[in-house]
């Protein structure tokens, strides 16, 4: 028997096109008078997003966050991944030391342009607003562990005279005798003398020496990866040897870092 009739329609909610739905309301963004803005240097954002490069993944304790951010001083941008650590010349007085996280760097680079101004208002809120020349403005929640001081006056402390000059021989046979990564489980050092590099490069029976003048003063271990990224930037370098290890300091053009050596 045909019961289509018999049927009762079961409606519970009736809609209107177009979906209208609740949403919470954004607190209305603070408003700054012209002279709340601070001007940034123009290479503020390319300070920070080379800085970034040498951050690292925290993993003994909160004590060591401040290796994951990049570190914003007067004139310098500053990172650190407790093995490297790094400066930039911004090229100009940043007015509020500020530690911005890797993700930071991202969505500020996100914009397509470096940001020209930052601002920071009193009371509660510790947020800083950067704007850009469109007039886009952009509040971010700063990093609360800062650089530690010693992080911060550690290329100052070294003395940057009597550097010695990488040409493209120098730094082409190290890059390209030992950028290979090595197998699982074999250590990846470069053994530094005076007048050789010697590495086991691809497994702990295998030897590889490079016979060449590298400019260090004593025999000294480094890990691989880091001092090839060093080399790869350096336009200047020169091996201090102190108490408690070898540095080697590196430089370029606005850029200066600081690599410790293993202890031997």
């Amino acid at each position: 028997m045909n019961k289509i009739e018999e049927i009762t329609p079961s409606v519970s909610r009736t809609y209107n096109l177009p979906l209208v739905e609740d949403c919470s309301r954004l607190p209305e963004a603070p408003r700054f008078q012209d002279n709340d803005w601070k001007p940034l240097p123009e290479r503020f954002l390319a300070g920070i997003e080379f800085a970034s490069r040498f951050t690292a993944i925290p993993v003994n304790g909160p004590h060591t966050n401040y290796i994951a951010a990049i570190h914003v001083s007067d004139t310098r941008a500053i990172a650190t991944d407790n093995k490297t650590l790094v400066e930039f010349d911004l090229g100009g007085e940043v007015a509020y030391d500020m530690s911005l996280t890797v993700q930071d760097m991202r969505v500020l680079r996100s914009f397509g342009a470096s940001p020209s101004h930052v601002g920071r208002l009193d009371g509660r809120d510790i947020r800083l607003h950067f704007r850009w020349a469109t007039g886009t403005a952009l509040a971010l929640r700063p990093m609360g562990r800062t650089a530690p001081a010693v992080a911060k006056s550690m290329v100052t402390n070294f003395d940057w005279s009597d550097m010695n000059p990488v040409d493209a021989h120098w730094r082409g046979q190290i890059v390209g005798q030992f950028s290979i990564k090595p197998v699982r489980d074999t250590s990846d050092l470069l053994h530094v003398h005076p007048d050789r590099i010697e590495s086991s490069t691809y497994t702990d029976e295998s030897q590889v020496c490079l016979p060449f003048t590298t400019h260090s003063p004593v025999y000294t271990v480094y890990d691989r990866p880091q001092i090839i990224r060093a080399i790869k930037i350096a336009e200047r370098i020169k091996f201090v040897e102190r108490a408690e290890g070898t540095y080697f300091l590196f430089c370029a053009e606005k850029i200066r870092g600081v690599l410790a050596s293993m202890v031997v």
